[in-house]
């Protein structure tokens, strides 16, 4: 992988990973009431969850990669289609300004061990779609080996890691800032853009292998 690859797979892991969810709810909560070493338990769930995801993800990738070329492309396409849609999605309904409510409803949640977190995480289908949209414009088409894959999945963990610990120790100033409209606004679409642009990429790339 190029040097520009590996930027675009970390940006664009850490844009879907700074998006408002279960998780990061959970990490915001959890890292106000208990502090943030409650909050590594569940950290470490949700990163182990996540690379076994990415795994699994990337095993599927390289055999169709391998194996069913005209296939690889479709997928190329379909993933592109899936990232754009995220984009345009999160752009249309951006939950960082939703944040604030979700913290509410969290307040009266217990902290979450690394079981429960692990389970809840591993069961989530969209992280699996969502590593099958983003693998086949980072993987080359000639290096999908295993050690690869270990690399990206410890960039993952990395990642996945570090956004909880920021949403678990700075969660009092992430609150007052996605309050601000413009605050909100603005990195809800920075990350829609991102994952737009990767979309896209992918779509180009597609149809283009098919010339």
């Amino acid at each position: 992988m190029t040097t520009q690859q590996w930027a675009t797979y970390c940006l664009t892991i850490l844009a879907v990973g700074l998006i408002p969810g279960p998780t990061t709810v959970l990490a915001l909560a959890t890292g106000a009431r208990h502090g943030v070493a409650r909050a590594l338990p569940a950290a470490a769930g949700n990163v182990a969850a996540s690379v076994l995801q990415a795994l699994a993800s990337f095993a599927l990738v390289g055999v169709v990669m391998d194996t069913y070329d005209t296939l690889f492309r479709v997928m190329l396409v379909l993933g592109g289609g899936y990232l754009v849609w995220l984009g345009v999605d999160l752009a249309r309904h951006n939950p960082f300004r939703a944040l604030e409510s979700s913290l509410g409803q969290a307040a009266t949640l217990r902290a979450r061990g690394f079981v429960d977190v692990f389970v809840v995480t591993l069961m989530n289908p969209k992280a699996i779609v969502f590593f099958v949209a983003l693998f086949p414009q980072i993987i080359p088409r000639e290096g999908s080996s295993m050690a690869l894959g270990l690399a990206l999945t410890v960039a993952l963990a990395a990642v996945a890691a570090g956004v909880f610990l920021i949403y678990a120790s700075l969660g009092r100033a992430i609150r007052v800032l996605v309050r601000i409209p413009s605050v909100s606004t603005g990195i809800g679409l920075t990350v829609a853009a991102v994952l737009g642009l990767m979309g896209l990429g992918s779509i180009v790339q597609g149809l283009r292998a098919q010339l």
